[in-house]
């Protein structure tokens, strides 16, 4: 069955004429629209950022392209601001977090963007500390973008990631036992299980890990699992993507290392 956006990709990017690129665009702003919206399920959402992130490529090449991208960016950054972290990588509002991350990495690094990359640069330095692990591997592509093309001035934020980084090499040795103990399969009723303390359990998760439910499949056959994230701060894809590659340490290293003689930071 075809999209009911069917289409849209080559209205925007320019096959037909401007009135119908116009009214292509007013479908994409409701989309916006529906992301804004706290009274919108996440479902709904969710079906919206799919359709932005489907047809995002022509939207950059549409004429109205800054019009929405003022739009976008208002609504985007709004959203990852004002909403809460979330560890299951099954719910709709997670998966429409990380759609957004991912757009807003997509987009391209233009003059267009560089009045919004002060702002979300900001909220991408914010998310390091609260997000999960998906979510943050994405932040640390915008940030390593943006500075390697807009170079900005030195900020507080700066600093904060430093420590961030230190902060999660520091810890590392705490949950060494833990990391590599042998763990028992997380099995319970339901996510709604009133035994099933996930702040306790996140406390303890490094990996993303299954948990199975006593809940069966649509065929009865299987039981339902779900993905928990862990939170980015304990996260060892997290440690291994902001020292260990080898491309993000040169990258990491080349946008920030005239800011270490600023820094208050002892790495002993």
């Amino acid at each position: 069955m075809s999209s009911p956006l069917s289409g849209a990709a080559d209205a925007v990017a320019g096959a037909v004429g401007p009135v119908e690129q116009a009214a292509q665009m007013k479908v994409f702003l409701a989309h916006l629209a529906t992301l804004k919206d706290p009274s919108q399920k996440d479902e709904a959402k969710l079906k919206a950022a799919q359709e932005l992130s489907d047809n995002l490529d022509a939207l950059v090449a549409s004429q109205f392209y800054q019009q929405f991208l003022d739009q976008a960016m208002r609504c985007f950054i709004k959203l990852l601001h004002e909403g809460r972290p979330h560890f299951i990588a099954e719910y709709n509002v997670q998966q429409v977090r990380k759609l957004v991350l991912e757009m807003i990495q997509r987009l391209p690094a233009n003059e267009f963007l560089k009045p919004y990359a002060k702002d979300v640069l900001k909220l991408a330095f914010k998310l390091l500390e609260t997000e999960n692990e998906e979510n943050v591997i994405v932040c640390l592509r915008i940030i390593i973008e943006l500075h390697k093309q807009f170079r900005p001035s030195h900020s507080i934020e700066i600093n904060h990631f430093l420590h961030f980084v230190k902060s999660i090499y520091k810890e590392l040795p705490n949950h060494l036992n833990k990391i590599f103990d042998p763990r028992a399969p997380i099995r319970i009723k339901d996510l709604n299980d009133p035994q099933f303390n996930i702040e306790a359990v996140l406390g303890e998760t490094f990996t993303t890990t299954t948990i199975t439910t006593e809940k069966k499949g649509p065929e009865n056959q299987t039981n339902v699992t779900y993905n928990l994230i862990p939170k980015a701060v304990l996260s060892l894809k997290v440690r291994w993507n902001t020292t260990r590659k080898p491309c993000k340490m040169f990258a990491l290293y080349f946008c920030f290392f005239r800011y270490f003689k600023n820094c208050p930071l002892s790495w002993s």
